[in-house]
């Protein structure tokens, strides 16, 4: 993981969620691998997912929000409407 992964996930994981979330599962799964095994690779989603749900923390963390809000996946989630 980069250091910049690594500062997010850290972040992440002491944010607040709802209980039995996959958002908190995935972070906590990461949180964990992290201080493990820094050293392992993340796939491209789990990187965007990351930043996605940055994006949904962002009032929890505004600090960090404001460092990545470039990035090209901490935006919101598009969903489909379906009719």
């Amino acid at each position: 993981m980069s250091a910049d992964e690594l500062f997010i996930i850290e972040k992440l994981g002491a944010c607040r969620y709802a209980p039995a979330t996959w958002s908190k599962r995935f972070v906590r799964d990461l949180y964990h691998a992290s201080k493990d095994t820094p050293e392992v690779e993340l796939s491209e989603l789990q990187k965007a997912w990351i930043y996605r749900i940055l994006y949904t923390k962002r009032k929890q963390l505004p600090h960090t929000f404001n460092r990545y809000k470039k990035h090209p996946d901490c935006k919101p989630l598009k969903t489909t409407k379906t009719k």
